[in-house]
């Protein structure tokens, strides 16, 4: 589930905390994030974008985290 940072199945202020740490580089943080939940744009990096994006889903800005997929078809 894309934002569940620290893999409880809930998306909640921890999982922004624990992004927030592991952006700063502690230790702790970065041997217990689930890196792919946490790289909410699926970019690669866990940064700012995917705390903002957390954030805006909890404060209800946003009504999924889910990346939104398209089908191309060529003729």
């Amino acid at each position: 589930m894309y934002g569940d940072a620290d893999g409880n199945e809930r998306v909640e202020l921890l999982d922004v905390n624990l992004m927030e740490r592991y952006m700063e580089g502690d230790a702790e943080a970065r041997d217990s994030i689930h890196f792919t939940e946490a790289d909410v744009n699926v970019d690669g990096v866990i940064d700012e974008i995917d705390v903002q994006l957390v954030k805006d889903y909890l404060v209800g800005n946003l009504d999924s985290l889910t990346p939104v997929l398209c089908t191309l078809s060529f003729e």
